[in-house]
């Protein structure tokens, strides 16, 4: 009875023991897993309010040219930050791409637009709908963005390639760079001319 009892006393002074441990290993696990939650949300969070303050620091100056049919309904919308040009000279329009981040081009549809080829040429780095000569000049994500016009989407799609290439430094260094030599690789008047008489001698 003795050794039964002792032996009743000794599993149960086991179990407890066994029970504090598993315990406290569940306890910890918790906890990690706990941390693991926080630190995600805590990053999630903390990315946010940096791309928030970001986006405050980085949209500086839109600037809109053109004189066309929807110029007087923009002026509504002109602040201190927005701003139309209205119709600009070809050296004006020069000087403004070799200034600018980026250039925008939101066309429902293009011929060929020789102000992608402009920008291009002048290192900057281009967004646009995929209309015109845009899809021979950004062959990649690297060389620009395009956007699909068709897209149900399109409004929110062209906010996020905006503040995405802004957002990047290095992106629009690079990218304008690839665009100028897709433009004078495709575009000389070398291979223009040969374009240009391979069709009419067909």
């Amino acid at each position: 009875q003795t050794d039964r009892q002792t032996d009743r006393q000794t599993d149960r002074q086991t179990d407890r023991q066994t029970d504090r441990q598993t315990d406290r290993q569940t306890d910890r696990q918790t906890d990690r897993q706990t941390d693991i939650q926080t630190d995600r949300q805590t990053d999630r969070q903390t990315d946010r309010q940096t791309d928030r303050q970001t986006d405050r620091q980085i949209l500086s100056w839109l600037l809109i040219v053109g004189d066309g049919p929807e110029y007087e309904r923009l002026k509504a919308f002109e602040t201190e930050r927005i701003r139309l040009l209205g119709r600009i000279t070809f050296d004006e329009c020069i000087a403004l791409y070799q200034t600018s981040n980026i250039m925008c081009l939101p066309s429902y549809s293009e011929g060929f637009s020789s102000a992608l080829l402009e920008a291009a040429a002048c290192d900057t780095y281009i967004v646009s709908n995929n209309v015109g000569v845009a899809r021979q000049l950004i062959v990649s994500r690297q060389h620009g963005m395009l956007i699909n016009r068709d897209s149900t989407r399109y409004t929110e799609q062209l906010r996020d390639a905006l503040l995405d290439a802004f957002r990047n430094s290095e992106q629009l260094k690079q990218g304008g760079k690839l665009l100028r030599e897709q433009a004078l690789t495709l575009y000389t008047w070398e291979n223009t001319a040969d374009a240009v008489e391979e069709i009419f001698c067909k």
